[in-house]
């Protein structure tokens, strides 16, 4: 009998393991916030590859010189993406220089059937943006030409909030809430190089409360910014990852909402810091000032249905996704012969 009690715990803790791993099911009845793919992302790792056209919002800034990334970005409409001010400080020079491509996964991609360039016709910078304490860290660009959005192009609009209480302008994401940052960035701290084959990257954080120890000493501006990390840190954004949206899943819609943009933070991934991101709730108002053609907005309240996570926790069903865990049947058994093995042991 020793054999099945072994057996027992070898399926307990694979068990445990497997429902680690969430599928989003997005509507794909919708203009905005899904894919052709749906997510699917593993709550237990750092940072990990994102399963192919999962993301079709998201956008590579590269030099044109040299077809190197440098920042991230997100598709909200099909002439105006939307990036970090401090990933285009210098206008004029990114308007000659600067590419940018969607349709792809790995950035070795570009030549493929649903790459898409386009080049930058305008940039604006919020007029507020402050160097110093990255506020209002956010731009928006304009393209020379639309792009084709489309499933069979694997590009998609990302859904821009819009919060139907004043009173959560500042407050959305809401603490606690689980959010996804996506980007082609370095892999850890103290990374200078990013590969020309490197897959888009995962990173599921929560957003935390600004007076949060990880937060207090790293946030300027707490209705502006706001941070997101896992306690004891490991999971984060880096060097190359700015610009890019860091989404929150509004599992009763169905849609991925773009929650902030990826701005600055100290180093990557330590116990003690977490990474700092622009509140796109607060700029509702300007963004409808810029963008000419239709950004699709959805009506959240800032409310919270999702699990909080932590680099070690692991997460069962949750409204709006499917966990990919094992039959219920072998998880009781598993808890059934556990208790038996601390009877027989005692």
């Amino acid at each position: 009998m020793a054999y099945m009690y072994l057996l027992s715990i070898f399926l307990f803790f694979n068990n445990i393991d497997c429902i680690s791993s969430v599928t989003y099911l997005c509507d794909r009845n919708t203009e905005c916030g899904c894919s052709k793919t749906n997510a699917q992302l593993n709550k237990i790792v750092g940072g990990e590859s994102a399963v192919d056209s999962s993301w079709g919002w998201v956008v590579s800034l590269q030099r044109s010189s040299t077809n190197s990334h440098f920042c991230g970005g997100t598709i909200i409409s099909s002439l105006h993406i939307i990036t970090a001010a401090h990933c285009v400080v210098d206008a004029s020079f990114n308007i000659g220089s600067t590419k940018v491509v969607v349709g792809i996964d790995a950035l070795s991609q570009t030549s493929s059937t649903t790459a898409q360039e386009r080049s930058i016709v305008q940039v604006f910078s919020h007029p507020q943006y402050s160097v110093i304490t990255k506020a209002n860290d956010i731009a928006v660009l304009r393209l020379n030409q639309p792009l084709n959005i489309s499933y069979e192009k694997g590009t998609a609009r990302l859904c821009f909030p819009r919060v139907n209480a004043t009173s959560m302008t500042y407050n959305y994401p809401i603490s606690n809430s689980a959010l996804v940052a996506i980007g082609w960035g370095v892999l850890r701290s103290g990374g200078q190089i990013i590969p020309s084959n490197l897959h888009l990257q995962q990173v599921t954080v929560n957003a935390l409360p600004a007076d949060h120890q990880m937060c207090a000493s790293s946030i300027n501006n707490r209705q502006l910014q706001f941070c997101a990390a896992v306690s004891g840190g490991g999971k984060d954004t880096c060097q190359g990852d700015s610009g890019g949206p860091l989404m929150y899943f509004e599992s009763k819609e169905r849609q991925w909402v773009l929650a902030g943009v990826t701005s600055y933070g100290y180093e990557c991934g330590l116990p003690g810091y977490a990474g700092v991101y622009t509140r796109t709730s607060a700029y509702h108002s300007w963004l409808q000032s810029i963008v000419t053609d239709r950004f699709i907005e959805l009506t959240v309240n800032g409310a919270s249905d999702m699990l909080t996570l932590s680099n070690t926790s692991s997460t069962t069903t949750m409204n709006g996704a499917r966990s990919t865990s094992p039959n219920l049947f072998w998880y009781i058994l598993s808890l059934y012969m556990l208790v038996q093995i601390h009877v027989y042991f005692k």
